[in-house]
């Protein structure tokens, strides 16, 4: 699992393999952010971090700034424009 650094942005991508959806935005998401770092959480497999941060829908999504969650975003929704105004590209 990837520590969050003070004064960086980290997203964690929870999702599932059995979610439609959630394969085209992590890649949509990876593509236009490659400068953040993104942790991919299968839900399936990592269970405790799904509950840790009471993730109940693939996919979400939970964005990090100084160690502090700053945004988290449940199902598919088209979230790109709002990341693009969080990451100010």
């Amino acid at each position: 699992m990837c520590e969050v650094e003070k004064n960086q942005y980290v997203i964690f991508f929870f999702f599932s393999d059995s979610c439609i959806h959630c394969s085209g935005m992590e890649e949509r998401i990876s593509d236009l952010f490659s400068n953040i770092n993104m942790v991919k959480i299968n839900v399936n497999e990592d269970k405790e971090q799904a509950k840790k941060y009471s993730v109940t829908e693939v996919p979400t999504i939970i964005i990090f700034k100084d160690r502090e969650i700053i945004s988290h975003i449940v199902g598919n929704c088209d979230c790109i424009e709002y990341l693009i105004k969080i990451f100010q590209l």
